[in-house]
């Protein structure tokens, strides 16, 4: 990363200046945003947005064309270079839904946020103890007594989905006789309670491997849920169980 990309607290760009940036650099990042839907008028304000900050310069030589400046290259390099990613997706009863991904290449590492929708923020020369602080604060787990780890309670997907829409119509009664063995998950779902999914990502030449943790969160139960091809399993873990668990999977 050049000095002046460095110094750098954070950069913001829309959806719709991502896309036409990984066209330059002709490169996918392994995360997705969605794009609105522009005639050619309105790629050519996008592209005139970006020369105007200076993301883009024009190439000397007889050829001509752009290329993404040489501040902007470290970071947006990390970004869709990146062979790895670690996401921490939260869905907070109080504050709606916020997805933080953690972007690792090499040595370095950057933060990529969406703002809202449509607006990704990025902070470059993410430490690696960042990282860790990361998973630190998001995990911060009340202190769930450890009890014996319990066997987890399988359902196909379709019954699961089918239990699922029956509790959000209100009818946890119905959704416990649909699914007995899962009685105690669905009222402790039934309880609004919190959200937090781990998700991480790498990139090898020939596939892209993912693993996703996820957990809800009551005021006083924890629950690992693991979603299959065609099974979920739930079962109820203790604080520093499920703090383990997300650190052997962000290591």
């Amino acid at each position: 990363m050049s000095s002046t990309s460095a110094a750098i607290a954070s950069l913001v760009f829309t959806a719709e200046e991502l896309t036409l940036l990984t066209d330059v650099a002709e490169l996918t990042p392994l995360f997705t945003w969605v794009v609105s839907d522009l005639d050619e008028v309105g790629w050519d304000a996008v592209f005139r947005g970006l020369c105007a900050r200076g993301v883009l310069v024009p190439v000397a030589g007889p050829e001509g064309g752009v290329s993404i400046a040489e501040d902007f290259r470290g970071v947006l390099g990390v970004a869709f270079l990146a062979p790895r990613a670690t996401t921490v997706a939260t869905e907070l009863a109080a504050a709606g839904g916020t997805r933080r991904t953690v972007l690792r290449f090499q040595d370095l590492a950057l933060e990529h946020e969406e703002l809202s929708r449509g607006i990704h923020a990025f902070t470059p020369d993410l430490p690696e103890a960042a990282v860790d602080g990361l998973v630190s604060v998001v995990v911060g787990f009340p202190a769930i007594a450890e009890t014996a780890l319990a066997e987890p309670v399988t359902l196909s997907i379709d019954a699961y989905v089918a239990a699922i829409q029956q509790l959000s119509a209100g009818d946890l009664a119905g959704a416990q006789l649909a699914w007995p063995e899962g009685s105690d998950y669905l009222a402790h779902l039934a309880g609004d309670p919190e959200s937090v999914s781990f998700s991480d990502v790498e990139r090898t030449a020939n596939d892209v491997r993912a693993r996703t943790l996820s957990f809800t969160l009551g005021t006083d139960a924890l629950w690992l849920v693991t979603i299959g091809e065609s099974i979920v399993s739930v079962r109820p873990v203790d604080s520093v169980t499920a703090e383990s668990l997300v650190r052997d999977l962000v290591a």
